[in-house]
């Protein structure tokens, strides 16, 4: 419920503006992400409206990144340029669009009054708990975006909340579903286990040369370098300039003393909750009972305020919370819903409410803790003072830095050194880059390798032209030397040869008698030198060492003919076979418990039918793709 609450204030866009005031925007910035402008080559066309190419190229960068995030040190290059991650993300932009076109053709629409007071209640916005049209104004600003950019967005995604609130009053889950699922759920196995390992078979495997030349005479378009080169290039980018932008310490101090409100921390309350929930469209006796478990639960606090944890886990329909006692953490005046709020920054540290109506249902609260509102000091905001007037200051110069910049490219076409020496910019080198790609990443954007590999930089040796690659960066490159396609000589490529057959050799030895193995335990046998490991009980949550695949075959073996054997060969090539001994029956589940799993799997009902919905749509939408390469 707290989600609830806090996305009724907050939400999705509340986390957007937490970017906005941390982290500038990159890439190709928002600004052509909201206003589908830029080039008007059109990746895809759902029912008669355009997906922009710059659109495309936003979402599929972050999409990047977010993977890049993840994997860490393991990202994988082809796993971020796979032409399976850019079906993926024009999949979801086609999805997006066709759910805001269904919801408009049904005459859904976000008012100008609750677009208004949704970022109103938004407190990036706020000074003083209300909120501040001109610090609002300065935070896009702050972003390079309008004010009509940034609420064209929040309105699509308020309205797509919108459309996806319509399916949570979607069929409730039976009871004996719910009861079904959890024995399931809960039940355990005993296993033991082998495996046969990868790096034991290619210990035994021997290539020889004779067959590294047969599979690179029969392999050899695998070895061919695509044509690639080396560039000089010049980057010209307003956050460079800014840090070489002196402010002084008058300056910091004086925008200080005008801004203090900026510096500002509200008063914070932790809290916990005990919520006894009212649907929409509850009946008066439904109300009636709901108010009557609140105050019976109150009465229990007046006299066993310590039981307040306790009686959470027990009762709250808050499934967010009730699992840490009621706990909500910390949170602003302007983090919930009105009447919750008005309660809890009135309650005295340690002090128990009586229950309070709230949309959701009924509500006892219980004070744990304050932290008052305060001002950060001129000491602690004067690194973020600094870089901020450096940017705007910065700004009024990059204009004229950029005419500059891209006039002189262009008048001194066959150098870069007369620009670089007249902005003060440095002259840098790329490694090899191809029409795929560079590792250089201003150099890494469709736009700029087009130009790069364009007649008049290859074949000419002219500059390319001044290139925005993302918000305020300006990028203009030159060739240096050029190599064409070539097929890469048996020497070069000889020690990846052989690992790659002795890989392979050692992959399809393991599966093999991996295979073996398990054919003779199932009839029976069992093979020479096997040991199984000790036995260990494994559940769906708990799967110990059994890989995800293999879990399920584990949970499918007939319980009725044990023992019974598993096996899989696993992406790192070791083959894992599992012997399942016994079945122990899962405990009936208490209360709580079932409330839990049952409101678990009504939301996951709920989300398969938006789902449907959704796909639904697509299949019937006129859908025309024209994805780059």
């Amino acid at each position: 419920m707290l989600d609830w609450i806090r996305e009724r204030n907050q939400g999705w866009f509340a986390k957007i503006i937490l970017l906005l005031v941390l982290v500038p925007f990159a890439l190709f910035g928002v600004n052509s992400y909201l206003s589908r402008q830029g080039t008007a080559e059109a990746v895809a066309v759902v029912n008669g409206e355009k997906i922009s190419r710059n659109e495309f190229e936003h979402a599929l960068k972050l999409q990047r990144e977010q993977i890049s995030a993840q994997m860490g040190a393991n990202a994988d290059s082809s796993v971020l340029d796979s032409p399976l991650l850019k079906h993926q993300v024009l999949d979801g932009l086609i999805r997006r669009r066709v759910l805001l076109q269904a919801a408009r053709k049904v005459g859904m629409v976000v008012s100008d009054r609750q677009l208004a007071d949704f970022i109103g209640m938004i407190p990036a916005f706020q000074e003083n708990g209300k909120f501040n049209l001109t610090r609002y104004q300065q935070l896009l600003r702050q972003q390079d975006m309008s004010v009509p950019q940034f609420e064209a967005l929040a309105r699509e995604e308020l309205l797509l909340q919108a459309l996806q609130a319509a399916f949570v009053d979607s069929p409730q889950v039976s009871h004996v579903a719910v009861r079904n699922f959890i024995q399931d759920f809960d039940q355990q196995r005993e296993i033991s286990t082998v495996e046969l390992n990868l790096a034991d078979a290619k210990s035994k495997i021997s290539v020889t040369p004779a067959q590294v030349q047969a599979y690179y005479a029969a392999h050899s378009q695998q070895f061919v370098l695509p044509p690639r080169a080396k560039f000089q290039y010049l980057v010209l980018s307003l956050a460079d300039l800014a840090q070489h932008i002196p402010v002084s310490s008058a300056d910091v101090a004086a925008y200080y003393n005008q801004h203090q409100a900026e510096f500002s921390t509200p008063e914070q309350r932790e809290a916990r909750h005990i919520l006894i929930a009212m649907k929409s469209g509850s009946t008066p006796q439904q109300r009636d009972a709901a108010k009557q478990q609140a105050d019976d639960i109150y009465h229990q606090l007046q006299q066993h305020p310590e039981r307040f944890a306790a009686l959470a886990k027990q009762y709250s329909a808050d499934a967010g919370s009730a699992a840490q006692g009621g706990e909500l953490g910390w949170f602003g005046r302007d983090d919930m819903v009105k009447p919750f709020s008005d309660t809890v920054f009135s309650l005295k540290k340690g002090q128990i409410s009586a229950p309070v109506l709230t949309d959701y249902g009924w509500h006892i609260i219980q004070l744990e803790d304050i932290h008052p509102a305060g001002v950060r000091g001129l000491a602690e905001t004067t690194n973020e003072i600094t870089a901020l007037l450096q940017k705007e200051r910065a700004a009024k110069q990059f204009a004229d830095a950029a005419e500059r910049f891209s006039n002189q490219v262009f008048e001194q076409p066959d150098s870069l050194s007369g620009v670089a020496s007249a902005l003060h910019l440095s002259l840098q080198t790329s490694d090899w880059v191809t029409r795929q790609g560079s590792a250089t990443a201003v150099l890494n954007t469709p736009k700029m390798l087009q130009a790069l590999f364009s007649n008049d930089v290859m074949q000419r040796h002219h500059n390319t032209d001044a290139i925005e690659v993302s918000p305020n960066v300006l990028v203009a490159a030159r060739m240096l030397e050029a190599e064409p396609a070539r097929t890469q000589t048996l020497a070069e490529v000889d020690k990846q040869i052989t690992t790659q057959l002795t890989v392979q050799a050692a992959h399809d030895a393991v599966a093999q008698e991996g295979a073996d193995w398990l054919a003779q335990l199932r009839n029976g046998r069992e093979p020479s030198g096997i040991v199984w490991s000790k036995a260990i009980n494994v559940s769906r949550m708990q799967p110990g060492p059994v890989s995800p695949a293999l879990l399920t075959a584990v949970f499918s073996a007939d319980a009725d003919k044990l023992p019974m054997y598993a096996g899989q060969q696993d992406a790192a090539g070791n083959f894992q076979l599992v012997r399942i001994t016994r079945v122990l029956p899962s405990s009936p589940p208490n209360a709580d418990k079932f409330q839990a799993f049952l409101r678990q799997l009504g939301h996951m009902q709920t989300s398969a039918a938006f789902d449907d919905y959704a796909r639904g749509l697509v299949a019937q939408a006129k859908v025309v793709v024209h994805l780059p390469s």
